[in-house]
């Protein structure tokens, strides 16, 4: 089986431009294609909302104005065929369920900040996407700590 796609909803800032933002979603989704084009994953992404709800400028410039706009190129014809999975909690639950592995997990980046959706691509050998908004989400890894009684810091 193919690891799942899940979105690192902590990568969402407001853009400072409509390049800025155009530019983010277009560098993520060209990520989500090369994943693709490897045969690493499927067309399925697992979000906390739903991307179409994204917006880099607030209620002017998002996910959907992006994919809309403009000639339809690959990346926004395979952006608009995206299987959104919501909410994302939702995976983590059933596979705690079935496994009983990070049952009770509390994921942290830098012990402060909740990061739901890592936990879950961790948990699942899934791959987090981000939009390159901070540095700390261009990297090939992000490391987060789980808080329970079996599982310490790990990286996704």
């Amino acid at each position: 089986m193919r690891p799942q796609l899940v979105f690192n909803d902590l990568s969402v800032r407001e853009a400072q431009s409509r390049a800025t933002a155009a530019q983010w979603l277009s560098d993520m989704v060209q990520t989500i294609a090369d994943l693709i084009d490897e045969g690493m994953c499927g067309t399925t992404i697992h979000t906390n909302r739903p991307l179409y709800e994204l917006d880099l400028i607030p209620d002017e410039y998002g996910f959907q104005e992006w994919v809309f706009e403009g000639p339809h190129d690959d990346l926004r014809i395979l952006a608009a065929g995206l299987i959104d999975q919501s909410p994302v909690a939702k995976g983590l639950f059933e596979s705690s369920a079935e496994t009983g592995e990070f049952e009770r997990s509390d994921f942290r980046i830098d012990e402060a900040i909740s990061c739901e959706a890592l936990g879950v691509a961790l948990t699942w050998d899934g791959i987090a996407v981000s939009l390159p908004s901070e540095e700390r989400w261009r990297a090939t890894e992000i490391p987060i700590s789980s808080v329970s009684a079996r599982h310490g810091s790990h990286s996704v």
